[in-house]
């Protein structure tokens, strides 16, 4: 496991999230209770590790493997004031020692569908060091990933693109400067993946087979993967501007048909070049 989502910017982005941000911090506020330790995974800022201590964490370890991210997160402790509440770790959550089991996890290493960033391979690495159990709190709490075949139009500029179209919210919000991509729906959602985190240690490979009803007219040329994240009871995340963005993924032709057989498989936390699709019309 080598591949990070870090750096401060994509931190910033998610701190700039009005929608993501204040959704975590109503979850923090339902989960955490007076005395708890909260592990803090991919702290980023830091803002959700404030959180948990206004909540009335006693400690809360902030694990983020960035090291520049973890000198500023080191200064922003210290000027809130925060130094015996938060502490900073610096490392690989997967590897790196922690103190003291956490009685909840805030884990928002969350990339759409959770095929990019290393939520599940972390959280199973967790089970298996005996830092969390089926005990623990997780926020989020859960997750799905749901799937969709789409039909979209290919022309960018003048020229067939191929590679991943990844929509975030923000791009449809009627700001100038970015180019439109219309997305035509062919069939209904289906879900591909959904666990509970306190479940784990999970399959990291995915493997489905799925039987879809084509809504007619049109071609089908490419598929849109979404998630859900619940991070708390009543409090569900979908696409917002740093988090689950729609993946639409080109297929290598349009097809077209009134019903489909989809197989994909991929394996979470290992990148989009695990994804494989083989569709077949009817």
């Amino acid at each position: 496991m080598s591949e990070f989502w870090s750096g401060s910017d994509f931190a910033y982005m998610c701190l700039k999230d009005t929608a993501r941000t204040t959704a975590f911090r109503r979850a923090i506020h339902q989960t955490v209770r007076p005395g708890d330790v909260v592990l803090d995974a991919g702290s980023g800022t830091g803002i959700l590790s404030f959180f948990a201590v206004e909540a009335g964490a006693r400690r809360v370890y902030a694990v983020e493997v960035d090291e520049n991210m973890c000198e500023c997160l080191e200064r922003t402790v210290g000027v809130n004031g925060l130094q015996g509440s938060v502490e900073v770790r610096c490392g690989n959550v997967c590897d790196l020692d922690i103190p003291e089991p956490g009685d909840v996890v805030v884990a928002e290493m969350i990339e759409t569908a959770l095929i990019d960033e290393l939520q599940i391979p972390a959280i199973n690495r967790l089970f298996h060091r005996g830092i969390v159990s089926s005990g623990t709190r997780f926020i989020p709490e859960s997750y799905r990933t749901s799937l969709q075949l789409v039909s979209i139009s290919r022309d960018l500029y003048g020229y067939a693109i191929m590679a991943p179209h990844h929509e975030w919210p923000f791009y449809a919000e009627g700001a100038s400067g970015w180019k439109t991509i219309e997305v035509g729906e062919r069939s209904d959602s289906v879900e591909v993946w959904s666990g509970r985190f306190s479940e784990g240690p999970f399959d990291e490979t995915v493997t489905r087979r799925l039987t879809l009803a084509i809504r007619p007219p049109g071609d089908v040329n490419a598929l849109r993967l979404r998630g859900t994240a619940t991070l708390a009871p009543g409090i569900h995340l979908a696409a917002c501007n740093s988090m689950n963005g729609d993946k639409i993924l080109p297929l290598p032709e349009a097809q077209t048909g009134t019903g489909a057989t989809l197989r994909i498989s991929y394996r979470m936390g290992s990148g989009l070049r695990t994804l494989a699709t083989e569709l077949e019309m009817r």
